[in-house]
């Protein structure tokens, strides 16, 4: 979903506190689903 730009249905998998823990990032769900959007690297 994220690779697809896919936000809404990205952000609604995670619960209001989600956090997400990989291998090169630990931070809340929200800026996980922001990041990416706010800087244009993906797009729908």
């Amino acid at each position: 979903m994220r690779d697809q730009g896919d936000w809404e249905r990205l952000r609604a998998c995670y619960h209001e506190n989600g956090e997400m823990h990989i291998m090169w990032t630990a931070d809340s769900a929200d800026a996980f689903v922001e990041r990416p959007r706010a800087n244009g690297r993906i797009r729908k």
